[in-house]
């Protein structure tokens, strides 16, 4: 039983009005006789079992916001929600000890990054999988690279497989990926298109704050099968060096 779990005064008549998909989020109606204010705890009650507790993060005239920290079965729409006194420190601790390993319910976790690098800007959606891993979907626009001959731009897509070494996108990052490049080559009126397999690997470190707000650094290499064109004399080097910077949210 969590040790958020503590006697108190029950809130009248509040139930959860609304539940997200990924069962992080839920709205909770005011109760009779009192209203839910910031950061007050809460408790989920359905067939006279605490199922999830968590707290109050936004309130309005009619409702509240909560987050729920801890959770043991689904949410159904309608259940009671009551009041929960706020922990002691030593409750506090005891709860820090069991959740802080992977905190911030990883199974539900996801990063919206915008990736940065010499060689093309990248959106970077990352979802764990585990309470240290991640699977990631980067759409990147390779940027127009200028040669005496002519010029490169183009497209490319990797799926990767993130590693965090703290928890969930906080500390060493290690990522690899794999995909496809669509690149296109001009020179003078001449166009010519092609599609290449590719690879990377880079290790780095994230910063990760309460709020959400993460960004990291990181570093590594690059690698084009085909990495020139079959009639123009233009092309990438078969293996590249990748600096990135990565600015983004947690939800």
């Amino acid at each position: 039983m969590s040790i958020l779990l503590i006697a108190g005064a029950r809130a009248h008549a509040s139930t959860v009005m609304l539940v997200t998909s990924s069962q992080k989020m839920i709205a909770i109606s005011n109760g009779d006789d009192r209203s839910w204010a910031v950061n007050e705890n809460f408790c989920i009650i359905q067939d006279e079992d605490e199922v999830a507790c968590g707290k109050v993060v936004k309130t309005k005239d009619r409702a509240a916001f909560g987050r729920i920290d801890s959770r043991k079965s689904q949410i159904k729409k309608g259940s009671l929600v009551e009041f929960r006194e706020t922990p002691t420190a030593s409750e506090e601790q005891r709860f820090f000890i069991r959740t802080e390993a992977n905190p911030h319910e990883w199974f539900n976790l996801a990063d919206l990054t915008i990736s940065s690098h010499w060689q093309g800007l990248g959106l970077n959606i990352q979802q764990s999988i585990l309470p240290n891993f991640s699977m990631s979907i980067m759409p990147t626009l390779i940027f127009r690279q200028r040669t005496a001959l002519g010029q490169l731009d183009g497209f490319a897509i990797y799926l990767g497989l993130n590693y965090y070494g703290s928890y969930l996108y906080s500390g060493f990052w290690a990522q690899v990926g794999a995909g496809l490049s669509l690149y296109r080559g001009n020179v003078g009126a001449s166009t010519e298109r092609k599609t290449s397999p590719i690879a990377h690997t880079t290790l780095g470190w994230r910063w990760r704050f309460g709020s959400g707000f993460n960004f990291a650094l990181a570093g590594g290499v690059q690698w084009f099968l085909f990495n020139q064109l079959d009639t123009l004399d233009l092309g990438f080097s078969g293996v590249l060096p990748v600096a990135i910077a990565d600015i983004g949210w947690v939800f």
